[in-house]
């Protein structure tokens, strides 16, 4: 090594020079790492590097991570065999020449590769961008056109702009705080400076610099770039080497043309940001690298860069989703933590749509510790059915797709969660031919299992209510067929959405609510509006525990699907409770009346009144308040007119109960206390405490109508 810095005769170093070099320079690569860079630059560079040059790979390597590539899949799902075969079939046409393992980045990004080489364009047509922010970043307080899920770990951005190719010449701007400013002032300032639709419209690219560092990022937007490191000072003093591969945490960067970039930087400057333009775009595949004005630039390889990023090789063992017997994925009761298929607070769906800069954006969010496929599968599907039942044609539809994986993939079965989450959304985008805008993925050292946030997006469309609209209108539930594998049945499923599509277009669809891992009954109670509510028609859609996809919607016609029940009017305020005991006709109002009545125990009273009431015309349900006749209870409800409780008759606090008396009330029945039986609300109640003496059994059943 010489005074100049330079490390003379590296490419030709012995194994023990080497090793006295590494410890002479404190580096961290290891031998071979080492032995790698001294015969690239001895047969390609053909000079030697400088010290603090050859400093700043090594601390790139540091901070850079590696590459993950499952190189042996070990799996019981034949689905999960298939997508993984199909997908390494798309790689090798995408990319013939590849001669390394398919990395986790590939597999995330090679359903948008597979169909821009089959000419499907990832933009949305109206020049829209996309950015992503970290929930925790210091960007987290720039709200204005920012969406996101309270739990999801990943926000959407959608800025205006023009949507201009990447051309020679470009810059790339670093948009930093000034010292003097927090995260949260920092933050307000970047939200104001992006809400400019003036700024926004010049902007090619903008994106964050990753936790990798600085030059990782560079790597990521061009092959070839001009970077002037003294433009990344401050004070106007050299700027070290080792500034590229800093992280520069929570920092954006910004791609703009040269003749934007005056106008750009006297804006950031208005809101007290700092906006250096330190790179440009060249042709080839080369980083030129100057340091300071008046010194020689030197030049790398940008695949000698990407090089130097370590391959771990994974096992990967994909845990079995096989569907239990006689219970397809798609329509399986669930409950609580216990059931395979849903894990107790995992998964947050929004099936209402945001209106953002002219684009109608749906979301969903999940964290699946199990059955991480099929969850992953039904969480991206959430918003496409939400923005198809709006009227967005899911073949032009975009998605935008935060994935967080665990850091440490050394077992076998969290690189198999982290491949299966992968896998999954691999298989969606190729089935229904949606490209995804832009993709993010991390990794978090606290995770054991992968986190999706989900983004559709689709132009010319208003969003669709998810309440209930008019009294009349017929209730419909659908879901795409279960293929035999327990994965939904994609023929199925594509006919369906463009059905749902059309419904829209065609002004009869008036609302709807996407029901992922939801039971109906949960999902009728979300739609519920004031002075709306519903009568169920199907009692086998009732309770049948939760749904892993499927739609509710709200029509004015008879459409081809199952019908579960009719939008009626309620009351939407209550009345008081009366002391009189209601006549008959107070009872049995309508041609076909339905009665529900409640006793403890062998009531002989309560028979004795059932079977009267059956003799005038009525159906009469008789039950009791046991846990065991909860369920039958809470259906007999639903199409109920009126119940009575008779003696110590209670009605338990359930959720499927509670829902069935808060539909049963909204329909206007009328509920008749008996023998000191009490009900949990007074709306249309008449309390009777002598109970059913044969003086009040004969007012109850006469025939006055």
């Amino acid at each position: 090594m010489d005074s100049q810095g330079k490390i003379r005769g590296f490419g030709q170093y012995p194994p023990h020079h080497l090793e006295q070099m590494k410890k002479d320079l404190d580096i961290s690569m290891s031998i071979p790492q080492i032995t790698y860079c001294a015969s690239y630059y001895r047969a390609q560079e053909k000079r030697d590097p400088a010290i603090d040059e050859f400093k700043m790979l090594d601390r790139f390597v540091s901070f850079a991570g590696a590459f993950s590539a499952p190189v042996e899949l070990l799996t019981n799902n034949s689905f999960a065999a298939q997508t993984f075969a199909d997908l390494m079939q798309k790689r090798r046409l995408v990319n013939p020449d590849a001669k390394y393992p398919c990395t986790l980045s590939e597999i995330l990004s090679m359903a948008d590769s597979a169909l821009e080489h089959a000419g499907k364009p990832k933009s949305l047509p109206s020049h829209l961008f996309l950015t992503e922010e970290t929930a925790h970043s210091p960007f987290a307080g720039a709200e204005s056109n920012c969406i996101g899920l309270p739990d999801a770990n990943f926000r959407l951005r959608i800025l205006p702009g023009k949507l201009e190719k990447s051309e020679t010449g470009d810059l790339l701007v670093l948009l930093r705080p000034r010292e003097t400013e927090g995260a949260l002032e920092h933050g307000t300032a970047v939200g104001a400076l992006l809400n400019d639709p003036d700024i926004t419209s010049r902007i090619k690219r903008l994106c964050n610099v990753s936790q990798s560092g600085l030059l990782h990022t560079l790597l990521t937007i061009s092959e070839g770039l001009w970077i002037d490191l003294s433009r990344l000072s401050v004070t106007g003093e050299p700027v070290p080497l080792s500034m590229l591969v800093n992280s520069y945490a929570g920092d954006l960067l910004v791609q703009i043309g040269q003749k934007e970039y005056e106008k750009f930087y006297q804006k950031a400057k208005q809101h007290r940001l700092r906006a250096q333009a330190f790179a440009a775009l060249t042709n080839g595949s080369r980083f030129t690298i100057r340091r300071e004005h008046g010194t020689e630039p030197f030049s790398l390889e940008s695949g000698f860069l990407r090089s130097l990023i370590p391959m771990r090789m994974l096992s990967v063992e994909l845990c079995n989703e096989a569907p239990a017997p006689n219970a397809p994925i798609l329509h399986t009761p669930t409950r609580g933590s216990s059931c395979a298929y849903l894990q107790e607070d995992i998964q947050k769906a929004s099936a209402e749509a945001i209106a953002q800069q002219d684009v109608l954006c749906a979301a969903a969010y999940c964290a699946p510790h199990d059955q991480i496929f099929r969850n992953i599968l039904d969480t991206l599907l959430t918003p496409i059915l939400t923005l198809a039942a709006a009227g967005g044609d899911y073949a032009k539809q975009r998605l935008a797709l935060g994935v967080t994986l665990p850091k440490e993939l050394s077992d076998s079965q969290t690189a198999g969660r982290a491949v299966s989450a992968l896998l999954a959304i691999y298989r969606l985008q190729c089935e229904l031919g949606i490209p995804s805008a832009s993709t993010k993925m991390t990794r978090d050292p606290s995770r054991t299992s992968p986190a999706l946030t989900a983004f559709a997006m689709a132009e010319d469309i208003a969003p669709l209510p998810t309440s209930f609209t008019a009294a009349g209108n017929r209730i419909y539930c659908l879901a795409p067929e279960a293929a035999a594998d327990g994965l939904p049945s994609f023929r199925s499923l594509r006919k369906m959405l463009d059905y749902l599509t059309s419904l829209c277009r065609a002004g009869s669809l008036k609302s709807a609510h996407v029901l992922c891992r939801e039971s109906v009954t949960s999902g009728l109670r979300s739609m519920k509006a004031d002075g709306l509510g519903c009568q169920m028609t199907g009692m086998e859609w009732a309770f049948d525990g939760e749904i892993g996809l499927a739609i509710l919607i709200e029509t004015d016609c008879k459409i081809e699907a199952k019908q579960i029940g009719l939008v009626i009017q309620t009351e939407a305020k209550p009345k008081k409770t009366t002391r009189d005991l209601p006549a008959a006709h107070d009872l049995i109002w309508s041609e076909n009346p339905r009665i529900t009545l409640v006793c403890t125990g062998s009531d002989r009273a309560a028979h004795t009144l059932a079977k009267k009431l059956k003799d005038m015309g009525a159906d009469v349900s008789l039950l009791s308040d046991t846990p065991e006749d909860t369920l039958r209870l809470s259906q007999s409800l639903l199409t109920s007119q009126t119940l009575i409780l008779c003696g110590k008759a209670r009605l338990n606090a359930e959720p499927h109960l509670d829902f069935a008396t808060d539909t049963f009330l909204r329909a206007g029945g009328r509920t008749l206390l008996l023998g000191g039986a009490q009900a949990p609300y007074a709306d249309r109640t008449y309390a009777f405490p002598s109970g059913l003496s044969p003086e009040n059994l004969e007012q109850i059943c006469q025939t006055k109508r």
